[in-house]
């Protein structure tokens, strides 16, 4: 999976964009599904599967960009 994309459309608003291949999709995917409650419906195993990605692959990178930007209603007072 490779981050293609981080940018803040509006204050408070960040948005990271990424892309995958169709073989680590699907093998996300069977990562997913290989859990006892796994979801049924391919909307959910997509998602699951994409955010296990992101998770375990780019962490490091999305705890890096984090402290550098202020993303939330919380980091700014009166918010």
């Amino acid at each position: 999976m490779k981050l293609e994309h981080f940018g803040m459309a509006e204050p408070g608003d960040c948005r990271l964009v990424f892309t995958a291949g169709a073989e680590e999709l699907a093998a996300a995917v069977a990562q997913v599904q290989a859990e006892p409650d796994a979801p049924q419906e391919e909307d959910g195993l997509l998602t699951a599967a994409v955010n296990r990605t992101i998770l375990e692959g780019f962490s490091a990178l999305y705890e890096q960009l984090v402290r550098g930007v202020p993303c939330g209603a919380g980091d700014r007072p009166g918010l």
